[in-house]
């Protein structure tokens, strides 16, 4: 099976998705919420997994403020999905911030990635508690593409980490207390306590305010929408 991007699939007109950008050369959100991301330095523009994509070396990223994008998912005691397609450059030997938000707030969303195991977490936190994460069991390797999805499916107590379309990590024990994070959202970079960027290719990336399906998940990373690639030629 062949991998999709999001935008030949139905999810690109999903009422859910809250940001999309399909790194083609800018960072121009390809949902219908027009979120455009500011580039800090000068990722350079590459062969992504789809077309294009942008790759950043550990000191440059990507970002938006909260206050240009109130509708990306920030209430943790909600469903949540980030999907999306990482290569990396070179593996950390020091912990990489991948994707998120600013983790020296109590409420956060986070992707880091292990300087030691070479395992990406996603980790959550609302109100002061307990951090809830999930780790995956594939450690990553440099110059091969990973596809990486997180949702939090706190209607269902669930928190879940995907790499290619594969469930690696699961807690449904994930209770979380209500909070909200007003920090912006970051590709390739988490500020505070992970300042280290991430030196990798990104590609595809995209926010939903809902907790995809596993099937949802697995039809993206195998290519095997029921309608194929319906949207690929609008």
């Amino acid at each position: 099976m062949a991998a999709i991007e999001l935008n030949a699939t139905p999810l690109l007109t999903d009422a859910n998705l809250q940001g999309y950008w399909r790194l083609e050369s800018n960072y121009t959100d390809t949902s219908s919420n027009g979120y455009t991301l500011t580039a800090s330095g000068s990722p350079s523009d590459v062969t992504g997994k789809f077309g294009n994509g942008k790759s950043f070396d550990g000191t440059t990223y990507a970002s938006i403020a909260q206050a240009s994008s109130t509708d990306l998912p920030r209430a943790i005691q909600a469903d949540a999905t980030f999907s999306f397609w990482i290569y990396p450059n070179a593996t950390p030997n020091v912990q990489y911030g991948i994707l998120g938000y600013d983790n020296t707030s109590t409420d956060f969303y986070c992707f880091h990635w292990s300087g030691t195991s070479q395992k990406i977490s996603f980790t959550v936190n609302a109100g002061g508690q307990p951090n809830r994460g999930v780790t995956t069991t594939t450690a990553l390797s440099a110059s091969t593409w990973y596809h990486i999805v997180g949702v939090n499916d706190n209607t269902n107590t669930d928190l879940k980490l995907w790499v290619n379309g594969v469930k690696e990590g699961e807690d449904t024990s994930a209770s979380l207390a209500a909070g909200t994070n007003t920090s912006p959202f970051y590709v390739a970079k988490i500020p505070g306590v992970n300042a280290t960027g991430t030196n990798a290719i990104f590609d595809d990336v995209a926010v939903f305010d809902r907790a995809l399906t596993d099937t949802e998940v697995q039809n993206l990373y195998n290519g095997t929408w029921p309608n194929g690639n319906f949207l690929a030629f609008l």
